[in-house]
């Protein structure tokens, strides 16, 4: 596994353990709508961090004339 999707899987890991902890905490206050709500927002950051990444590498595999094509 290369660097870049280690640090990738590091912190994608790290904030939906946060994410999941502090769900539990307002599951626990009775605010359930709070607690999805967190849980779907992290789990669309990490999509959108992951597809971010995966079209930087992209953009960077391609030469000037090709990058400005695509944008």
């Amino acid at each position: 596994m290369t660097q870049a999707k280690q640090i990738q899987k590091e912190y994608c890991s790290q904030a939906m353990l946060l994410a999941i902890s502090i769900a539990l905490i307002f599951l626990m206050l009775g605010a359930k709508p709070i607690a999805k709500g967190l849980i779907l927002g992290t789990l669309f950051s990490i999509v959108n961090f992951m597809l971010i990444a995966q079209a930087m590498v992209m953009q960077l595999n391609k030469n000037r004339g090709k990058t400005i094509m695509v944008c």
